[in-house]
């Protein structure tokens, strides 16, 4: 078993007019200043990345309110003791959060700006040109983060001198310490820049349900482990595990390891590919080569085997040409091309083969 720790720790100060996403204000909201500009709350929070893993940024969200708003005006928010300004337009003024978050998302960063554990005084400004016309109450905010572990455990397997997880086997996850009372649990485990369902092993987060990739939210309670298909040997597989609590930061573990078969495992039995197909077409720019259809036995038809293709110019791979047919451009003139195949079927390892088809003319 390995012990990893890779905590990350990642956030900006931005602008938002509304409360979004059902989140807990950090703290309650000052008296309203008599001239009506006041900062409301304040929330912490990650945000996505590419696909549903979590990416290395979050967000610090500041809500405010303007009773007598001008549209001409211009607001600063002071972040004190940093002496950090940051700068929005009058499209904060709508309900559209895509206006203050353009272009401000960047300007405070836990390490360089903010700590966790630290007080922060918020001044919100509005100014007509050079002219400041009134100021808000300060509003302290403490950046806080969920209170985690100090390591996640992952059950990986030593195999050919590297930690890895074994498909087919059950990996577990724990950790090293406490998380805080009260904490919900975000877990993803994933081909690593995967988005269709069969890159992922579990996913169980908010992000997951409304991209169709599973069905549970954050859960209350850890998951403790999983177990990788056989179809998913040879990818990078992601874990990522985040406590999350309204109103703070989360604090999320997240490491990848490479996916490999079981050493015990057996191999797809040669005597059930009947023919693996057979090749066809002119290798020569422009034209379409392939193979035909694989000829499988009753047994491995019963057994789920399925048959995965990828093309080859001079021994490396040929991205997106996975398919049993490929129509060749004119920049693979003069080079080598041949075709893998490999027969997959759970509870063994992949049985591979290959069509050599010479130089491309």
């Amino acid at each position: 078993m390995r012990t990893v720790l890779n905590r990350r720790r990642a956030s900006a100060l931005v602008s938002a007019v509304v409360v979004t996403g059902g989140l807990a204000l950090a703290a309650p909201a000052p008296a309203q200043a008599a001239s009506g500009l006041s900062v409301v709350g304040v929330q912490s929070f990650y945000f996505g990345g590419e696909t549903v893993f979590d990416s290395s940024r979050g967000l610090t969200v500041v809500n405010w309110n303007d009773a007598t708003p001008d549209t001409s005006h211009t607001y600063r928010l002071k972040l004190d003791p940093t002496g950090k300004v940051g700068y929005f337009d009058p499209r904060s003024l709508s309900e559209d959060v895509d206006g203050p978050w353009d272009g401000f998302s960047t300007d405070y960063t836990v390490g360089k700006h903010m700590q966790p554990g630290g007080t922060y005084q918020l001044v919100l400004e509005e100014w007509d040109g050079n002219r400041l016309v009134e100021s808000s109450p300060t509003f302290d905010y403490t950046f806080a983060e969920v209170q985690a572990p100090s390591a996640m455990n992952v059950g990986t397997s030593l195999v050919g001198g590297r930690q890895a997880v074994v498909a087919g086997r059950a990996t577990s996850i724990g950790f090293t310490g406490q998380w805080e009372p009260g904490t919900r649990y975000r877990t993803i485990v994933g081909v690593a820049g995967g988005t269709a369902a069969k890159d992922f092993v579990v996913c169980q987060a908010s992000d997951c349900v409304d991209a169709g990739l599973g069905t549970v939210v954050d859960s209350a309670t850890p998951v403790t482990s999983f177990t990788a298909p056989a179809s998913l040997v040879g990818k990078t597989l992601r874990i990522q595990v985040a406590g999350v609590e309204d109103g703070r930061l989360r604090s999320t573990f997240d490491v990848q390891y490479p996916v490999v078969a079981d050493p015990s495992m057996s191999t797809v039995p040669g005597g059930w590919i009947t023919s693996p197909g057979k090749k066809h077409g002119v290798v020569q720019t422009g034209k379409t080569v392939g193979v035909s259809a694989p000829v499988l036995t009753a047994t491995a038809k019963q057994k789920g085997t399925k048959t995965y293709y990828q093309w080859f110019a001079d021994g490396t791979k040929i991205p997106g040409a996975t398919k049993a047919s490929y129509t060749i451009p004119r920049s693979l003139k003069g080079r080598t091309l041949t075709l893998g195949i490999q027969f997959s079927a759970p509870g063994y390892k992949p049985l591979t083969g290959g069509f050599g088809f010479g130089t491309v003319r």
